[in-house]
This record gives structure tokens, sequence and C-alpha cells, in this order.
């Protein structure tokens, strides 16, 4: 389903994954940038990439940098559509509100009806795409002459076995290679194509067993990044254990 050949075919479409230039989201800081910052981004860099706080990640560079405060400014057209978008979600989100406070109890209803679950899907989207990219064997990069396609397709993205309640449930969104390989591949034929990726490639790939304790010692290790040495840092200063 998904060989060497399907890696070079579709490379092209993907091909700046983990170029860390290009994908910002959770793009990890460096130990010089997180000295230089100030006290206040490097106290939210600190709750954003914490397990019980990285819903605020998504919250902050997706909600607020990547959609309410992004503008393309390129053509009257490309911004006059990004306009028409968020007055549509506006629109959605008052509508929704007011049926909320109209039908279930006022604020409680749209605290209960609105806002937590709105918080709950962005801990738990932001959990998943950290959980997709960052362990301590995983690299980021800056220079593009260090990439390549098999390494951000394969080698820089995650599979991670949940039991099979748990993997229906999220519609297998943790079997995240085949996903890099091909995007178009649907989620209920995710783990075929991993199964065949893995005959192909299995040395390459990071896989674990979900487990609560092994995601925090990730959480834990994984706070800053060399790029020179292309290696992960604690807050301390202590190498992750690799």
């Amino acid at each position: 389903m998904c060989s060497l050949q399907c890696l070079r075919g579709h490379s092209s479409d993907f091909d700046q994954t983990f170029l860390s230039a290009i994908d910002w989201i959770w793009r990890p800081w460096t130990p010089q940038e997180y000295a230089d910052a100030s006290p206040r981004a490097r106290w939210l860099y600190r709750i954003e990439r914490s397990l019980p706080g990285c819903a605020l990640h998504y919250l902050r560079r997706v909600w607020w940098d990547g959609m309410v405060r992004f503008n393309p400014g390129q053509t009257p057209e490309q911004r006059r559509s990004m306009r028409v978008g968020k007055g549509i979600t506006l629109a959605f989100f008052i509508v929704i509100s007011a049926i909320a406070w109209r039908y279930a109890g006022g604020w409680a209803g749209v605290l209960a009806g609105v806002l937590v679950p709105f918080i709950v899907f962005n801990y738990f989207i932001a959990f998943f795409v950290y959980l997709h990219h960052t362990h301590p064997h995983i690299p980021y990069f800056l220079d593009r002459e260090q990439w390549g396609p098999a390494i951000g397709q394969v080698y820089c993205s995650t599979v991670i076995h949940f039991s099979r309640p748990m993997a229906w449930l999220t519609h297998n969104i943790m079997v995240h290679v085949p996903h890099h390989v091909h995007p178009h591949i649907p989620y209920y034929h995710l783990p075929a194509a991993y199964a065949d990726i893995k005959a192909r490639f299995g040395g390459y790939i990071h896989e674990y067993r979900f487990r609560w304790r092994d995601v925090a010692k990730i959480f834990n290790q994984c706070k800053l990044f060399d790029f020179e040495q292309r290696r992960w840092y604690r807050f301390d200063g202590c190498p992750a254990a690799a």
C-alpha cells in the first residue's frame, strides 16, 4: 500500500515536515532562545510544554496567531476570503452561545455547552499533535541540507499504540506515520498502511504503547532543543534521556 515509491511520489507536497523555519506547530525553543526570552514569555512557554497546560499552545499559536490575527495580506481576494471566514466562525460562536444561554441556563449553559467543550477540544488536539511530533529520539531541523523526505515522513513522526477501544474512539489518530507518507489515507486504512510501512522501514519508526507515565516522561524531558547537536534538553539544562 505505501512503499518507497509512495514516499518518493508524494514527498513534494509535504517535503517541509519538521523543517522548523516552516513547520511552526510545537517547534521547540533553543536553550539560547529560552535564556533570551522575557520572564512572561518563558512562563507561557513552560505552561504550553507541560502535560496539563498544553492546550494553551493551540489556543495561542493556532487560534489566536494563526486564525484571529492572521492576515495573508497578498491580494484583495485573499484578504476578503479571510474576513468572510472569520465572520462565519464568529457568527457560529454567537449563535451557539445564544442557544446555550436561552435553553441551558444563561452563563452556566454557555460555559458548559460552548467554552468547556472548546477548551477540551483544544487540549486533546494539542496533546495528540505534540505526541505525533515529540520524542527524545526525534530531531528537528533548521538546515534543509540536513533534511530529507524519508526523515520527515517516517523518522520524525510517531506511532503510538492504543487499546482497541481507544483506537476506535480516536479514529486511529495516533497511527501517524502513514498520514505523513500520504495524507489521503482514510483513518480506517491507517493500521494496514502502517503495517506495510513497518515491513519496509521498521527500523526508522518511533513507536511505543501509550502509558501515562511514559507520556509524562516525554513532556518532562523534551523542553528545549539544540539544533546543532540535535539534542533535547530539560529546563534545568540536563540533556533528555535518549
